[in-house]
């Protein structure tokens, strides 16, 4: 047998905690983007065209960590509910088997 245990809704927590630091994640992102889209108001040339290409691969990357942030929070509740489903199904098999002991 292994020594493998979990603290009780152990992934919900970490599940809130991965939610939580995607809202912060997206929350600097925006403020950063905001910014950048003032200061390049009135820039203009090569230099504000390749500027702006740049911003745009960083935000198609910002939404891949997004994503996987999401992904992440997601699987983590979803194993929750299959760890507790497989328990209770270990929990019912046992109390079967004592009940057929007698």
């Amino acid at each position: 047998m292994t020594n493998l245990s979990q603290t009780e809704k152990a992934l919900s927590k970490g599940a809130e905690f991965v939610n939580t630091a995607r809202g912060d994640v997206k929350g600097k992102c925006n403020t950063l983007s905001d910014r950048v889209g003032e200061m390049m108001g009135g820039w203009g040339g090569q230099g504000a065209t390749s500027f702006g290409n740049l911003m745009v691969a960083w935000q198609e990357k910002q939404e891949t960590i997004l994503r996987a942030l999401d992904q992440l929070a997601t699987s983590m509740q979803e194993t929750e509910k299959d760890n507790v489903a497989t328990d209770q199904g270990q929990s019912d098999a046992h109390l079967n088997l004592q009940n057929r002991l007698g």
